[in-house]
């Protein structure tokens, strides 16, 4: 009985100590795994697929360019590696995120280029979207295509007078006006007709000695020194040639010589073609030498002043075909086709533009001067330029966005630079996209309020986090 009591504690102490020792080595090797794992948060890191130089303690968004970071892990000799080994779309300058190549290298400015892997974006976060959701959003995609682009510069003018078709009519000689022929702006006048009978002592004067100086060259006696026959022909030349720079024509001084008769007054005639646009003189007036009394406009020939606004300047040059339409008018299909005739090298202060001035026939005279017209210039041909449509740009006026689309509903936000657009709502892209890849060309608006509100909302969630950090302590700071 004593021997069987004395088995049954011994056999209880062995199974205490089983217990014991099986307890202990859990514990053991728990704090060991709690430990390693600790050590392993301890030593996780964080990296910015762009920006491999940016390695921060914990999760958040790039400093640089607001992507997400990705997390890094220990190699087996103790290095730092990205994980998971993820493969290079393309390369992009991280000082412009629309300068993008399929191979490392450096940007324009020098700066090396920095990788973009899959699953992430220059701009933004990739968003993934099931395929039957992108169904019923009715996403369509385009192709980036390669082509030629033709465009076209539409903008405003305005017609102004020639400036080398107009002409003054003024009084070589002080006298008064006895008679106005022309008496109403806006008259038109052509070359050869009458202004105005100017009555002037100096023109009297001047007529009797033209007829003073033919009589005496007349009557000299032909056997008269031929001295003397020189200087009655000089005589009269002078004479003659006073009245003529005081503007009375040739037909004028013949018919005086052949009438040899003084006239009170002499008939101003019009140089050239044209329409009064200025009356400055009435009927009986006085006038002064000098005195512009007339002006006259050929409107045979005008200028159109197309205005060229500061994103369009380097697009336009001297020489480019030019084709003008009067807004409204019946006739939709009638043109006034011409060329940039000059550049002006200033700016237009009023409408901060500079002005393209084009010379345009106007024999039919419908262009009347300060008529607003439409102005549609033809722009150099662009070749082998990358073509998307325009819809498919997300433009907020400081950016232009648009959304690559990848296999199995993954869109991908990209920033682009965008060049001229021609008239079948075609643009072409200068930098951001390679030929052959899909842009989105409906519902983008709503893919990019999505990654708008992802942004956002990872921002706040990465400043919450900040504020709700615990603060170090005084020893911490000490150590520090």
């Amino acid at each position: 009985m004593k021997r069987t009591v004395w088995f049954i504690g011994v056999a209880m102490i062995a199974a205490f100590a089983a217990v014991f020792v099986l307890t202990e080595t859990r514990h053991s090797s728990g704090k060991q795994a709690v430990h390693q794992h600790d050590e392993t948060e301890q030593h996780q890191q964080w990296t910015c697929g762009m920006h491999p130089q940016v390695i921060r303690d914990e999760p958040g968004l790039c400093p640089i360019c607001a992507m997400e970071l990705t997390p890094l892990i220990q190699s087996s000799q103790g290095q730092t590696a990205e994980t998971p080994a993820a493969t290079i779309k393309y390369w992009v300058d991280p000082e412009d995120p629309t300068f993008v190549r399929h191979d490392e290298g450096l940007s324009p400015a020098g700066v090396p280029l920095v990788p973009v892997y899959e699953g992430h974006a220059t701009y933004g976060s990739v968003i993934h979207i099931d395929p039957v959701m992108v169904q019923n959003m009715g996403i369509r995609t385009a192709t980036v295509e390669r082509g030629t682009l033709s465009a076209t510069l539409r903008t405003i003018g305005r017609v102004h007078i020639d400036e080398q078709g107009q002409y003054n009519i003024n009084s070589k000689i002080a006298g008064w006006v006895e008679r106005l022929f022309v008496n109403v702006t806006g008259q038109q006048v052509k070359a050869g007709q009458p202004l105005l009978e100017l009555y002037s002592p100096q023109l009297v004067s001047a007529q009797q000695e033209l007829l003073l100086a033919a009589r005496y060259r007349h009557n000299l006696d032909p056997k008269a020194d031929s001295a003397l026959r020189e200087s009655a022909d000089r005589l009269f030349e002078s004479a003659r040639i006073r009245l003529q720079r005081w503007d009375i024509t040739t037909a004028q001084i013949d018919a005086l010589l052949k009438r040899d008769e003084v006239r009170k007054t002499m008939t101003l005639y019009a140089p050239h073609n044209g329409v009064v646009t200025m009356k400055n003189v009435r009927e009986g007036e006085a006038v002064k030498a000098g005195q512009t009394l007339l002006e006259l406009s050929d409107f045979s020939q005008v200028w159109v002043q197309a205005e060229i606004y500061e994103q369009d300047r380097a697009r336009v040059s001297e020489g480019l075909p030019v084709t003008v339409a009067i807004p409204g008018d019946s006739r939709p299909t009638r043109g006034y086709s011409g060329r940039i005739d000059y550049l002006y090298p200033y700016v237009d202060t009023l409408t901060q533009t500079v002005q393209a001035r084009i010379v345009l026939n106007n024999a039919d005279g419908s262009l009347e001067p300060q008529r607003f017209v439409d102005v549609v210039i033809t722009l150099p041909p662009q070749n082998d330029a990358l073509l998307i449509p325009a819809d498919a740009v997300v433009d907020s006026g400081e950016r232009q966005l648009v959304f690559i689309a990848r296999p199995g509903g993954t869109f991908e936000p990209r920033p682009v630079r965008l060049g001229p657009r021609d008239d079948q709502g075609r643009v072409a892209v200068q930098q951001g996209l390679f030929d052959g890849e899909k842009v989105v060309v409906s519902a983008q608006f709503l893919l990019d309020s999505e990654t708008q509100l992802r942004e956002a909302l990872r921002k706040m969630t990465m400043d919450n986090a900040e504020e709700t950090a615990p603060e170090p302590s005084a020893d911490l700071e000490a150590l520090f």
